[in-house]
């Protein structure tokens, strides 16, 4: 795995929350105050605990941890290197276990902190070798997450490099994951450190075996300088040799030497592989960071700028990211969650996500358990604010982010009463419901909203309006379908609420402000001054287009989106027929279309401007502003999973699902100027937020999984390519 990035801001929120109201309060004793204390990295907090009683060897259960283990294995998990040097100093014993078996040093070495693991080794923690019976070492640890710093202090303890148990060496590990790092740390030393494993040349044929290499791409693997020396000046090894998959020896270098030697003798940083990696990619998925800056400076400017077709770049480290951008690529910056100290197993173990996204990256993330527990786990601006039980509600219409991303709600089952309950960031809780079916926020923060039943089965419901420092107003609606599903909200100047619940089967009714504004209505958009509102109302096939203002159009077979423009007078809006096709329409009285080659779609995604002059509307292969279609020939997403639009109309970026992408299971991104980016890890759930100026689109966020380790993502583009 790769490295953990700088550690994230913790938000004022989370501080008020862990802070502002007190540790011991929150906490039934003062042993899960001292966890508490670590999962924040308060030592102030923990000395606290400590003062009133908490154990030091006592072990407990850490919201974002699956396993029993003691303080000290807490914060080695989080790689506090301050903490860990009080509770050494407190006489926590460095060689503790959790309940799975896993060693404070194994612990250590995942969370990647060599300050950490020299606290514990001279503190005492033993270093104890693979055997037969227990065949995982710290250095296989090492390997696995490729720890090439780790793994060098290791061996310098002594540890074998080929010491193995049933299966794999340290060195099988870091060739089998192409971590070239960590393998040019361990192969130097194969036959001469302690071992009972096998000589060099085994290893160099199960990796040209692997990838199908010559003897070349081996030793720029393991950082070979004379290797690459001897078979490129002596035997006449061409540089440019390629894998079957297309890398040459530099994408394989590991080391800062052997790139440069390749790069002085021909090697092209600009090579693709067979995906379109170049090895800038290759170095950056391995976290040489080192060679990547040396391939970055050895190309012409402007050569990584990430052109249309090519794939974007990818880094755990903001630094690395913001220099690939100086250089005029575009490049991810993504933060897998286990670096917030979240543990892998759990998100291993996940079963799905929830997401909300505010302004300015604020983030609520829910990953739910599939354990058998019904639990589900909160990431609060990277986070962990706590493992609670699910409410029988969707789990993302019940949690909800101011703008600000200082306020915010999550909804729990109590286990004691069994009734549901909104937490908020200030730990006070909403309730209790007998059943929660949403809530929402106003975007300043100052409302909440809502929706609950008096009733086990989810029939009839009450909505509750509540001001800061008013009395709560709720409207009750009876009748209401057990099954119906509510979408409620705020318009964007708070001033104004909506909610839009299935009375009957097939049967929806529209409210703003508690009063019932539409009936049999499909769809509702409630304009940003909370002045107007539209509505899709009828069954398929007889929909018709309602305004507030007494308008009505239609009937259309579909009614597939709309959007308003700010304040409260025009919107746009896109109807479709199966036969005639897709046509735009706008509260001015403008048509465009129908377009026969636009299929029939609930998948259109339409935008208004802040400007509030321009507008956007896409589907699955076309994009259209101001009636204007930008590109006739992209074949963009077959699914949109995100859009962002910069504030004067003038530039987009759109991400989505491209079945017919070449690097399958992938997803692609692509502009305004026609560009279309792949290498978008698979998209698990997205959410986009944007930070607007002028003329360029400044900010992109989603959540993403591989393998089911979830990050993250951000995408920060000064100008639109």
């Amino acid at each position: 795995m790769p490295q953990r990035p700088h550690a994230l801001k913790m938000s004022l929120a989370i501080s008020f929350f862990l802070v502002g109201i007190g540790l011991s309060a929150l906490f039934a004793d003062a042993t899960d105050a001292l966890f508490a204390a670590i999962s924040v990295g308060s030592l102030d907090g923990a000395k606290s605990a400590v003062a009133k009683g908490a154990k030091i060897e006592a072990q407990a259960r850490p919201a974002d941890r699956g396993t029993m283990m003691s303080a000290l294995h807490y914060a080695v998990t989080k790689g506090n290197a301050q903490m860990v040097a009080y509770l050494l100093a407190r006489k926590a014993d460095p060689n503790a276990h959790d309940s799975m078996g896993w060693s404070v040093i194994d612990s250590a070495v995942e969370a990647g902190s060599l300050d950490v693991l020299r606290q514990l080794v001279e503190a005492g923690a033993r270093l104890t070798p693979a055997t037969t019976a227990a065949p995982r070492s710290a250095l296989h640890t090492a390997a696995s997450w490729n720890r090439p710093a780790l793994a060098r202090y290791l061996v310098s303890k002594g540890m074998g490099v080929s010491t193995f148990g049933p299966s794999n060496t340290p060195l099988d590990i870091a060739i089998d994951a192409g971590y070239g790092p960590v393998a040019a740390v361990l192969a130097p030393l194969v036959g001469k450190n302690p071992s009972s494993g096998r000589g060099l040349d085994a290893y160099r044929a199960a990796f040209e075996k692997k990838y199908q290499a010559a003897d070349l791409h081996w030793y720029a693997f393991i950082g070979d300088l004379s290797g690459v020396t001897r078979a490129v000046k002596t035997e006449g090894v061409g540089v440019g040799i390629a894998t079957s998959d297309g890398r040459t020896p530099l994408h394989f270098a590991s080391t800062v030497d052997v790139a440069r030697f390749l790069l002085a003798n021909g090697a092209d940083p600009l090579t693709p592989d067979v995906t379109g990696d170049t090895p800038l990619h290759s170095a950056l998925a391995i976290e040489a960071l080192d060679v990547a800056r040396l391939v970055l400076s050895a190309a012409p400017p402007g050569s990584f700028a990430t052109t249309a077709g090519g794939r974007l770049f990818a880094t755990t480290d903001r630094d690395m990211a913001t220099l690939i951008r100086q250089k005029g690529g575009l490049c991810v910056f993504s933060t897998p969650l286990y670096s917030m100290g979240i543990e892998e197993n759990i998100l291993h173990e996940q079963e799905s996500l929830a997401a909300v996204i505010g302004t300015d990256l604020h983030h609520i993330l829910a990953i739910s358990s599939l354990d058998n527990t019904n639990q589900v786990r909160y990431i609060v601006n990277g986070v962990m604010v706590g493992v609670y039980q699910k409410i029988q509600a969707t789990t993302s219409l019940c949690m909800a982010l101011d703008g600000t991303g200082t306020k915010w709600g999550v909804p729990l089952k109590d286990a004691k009463d069994g009734k549901d309950y909104v937490l908020r960031e200030d730990g006070s809780r909403l309730g209790p419901f007998v059943r929660l079916r949403g809530f929402a926020l106003s975007p300043d923060g100052k409302r909440s909203l809502i929706v609950s039943s008096a009733t086990t089965d989810g029939t009839d419901m009450t909505i509750t309006v509540k001001d800061l420092g008013r009395a709560a107003q709720s409207t009750t609606l009876t009748g209401v379908a057990s099954d119906g599903v509510p979408s409620i909200g705020f318009s964007d100047n708070s001033v104004s609420w909506y909610a839009l619940v299935e009375k009957a089967e097939h049967e929806q009714s529209a409210l703003v402000n508690g009063k019932e504004v539409a009936t049999d209505a499909s769809q509702f958009w409630i304009s940003p001054d909370g002045g107007a509102w539209a509505a899709a109302t009828g069954a398929w096939g007889e929909q018709s287009i309602v305004v507030s203002d007494g308008t009505k159009l239609g009937p259309y077979q579909l009614v597939s989106g709309l959007a308003w423009a700010p304040g409260s007078k025009s919107w746009v809006a896109v109807v479709s027929d199966s036969a005639k096709g897709a046509t735009i329409i706008t509260s001015d009285q403008d048509s465009f279309g129908p377009m026969t080659d636009l299929e029939q779609s609930y998948n259109w995604v339409v935008r208004y401007a802040s400007n509030g002059k321009s507008w956007l509307v896409t589907n699955r292969r076309r994009v259209f502003t101001n009636g204007a279609l930008v590109d006739k020939t992209r074949t963009a997403a077959d699914w949109i999973d995100a859009i962002v639009y910069a504030a004067d109309g003038k530039s987009f970026i759109v991400v989505g699902t491209d079945s017919g992408n070449p690097a399958s299971g992938e997803d692609v991104l692509f502009t305004s100027a026609g560009a279309a980016f792949s290498g978008i890890e698979p998209v698990a759930l997205a959410a986009v937020t944007v930070k607007e100026k002028a003329t360029a689109v400044r900010a992109l966020a989603w959540f993403s999984s591989i393998n089911k380790v979830v990050s993250l993502n951000s995408l920060a583009i000064d100008t639109v390519k």
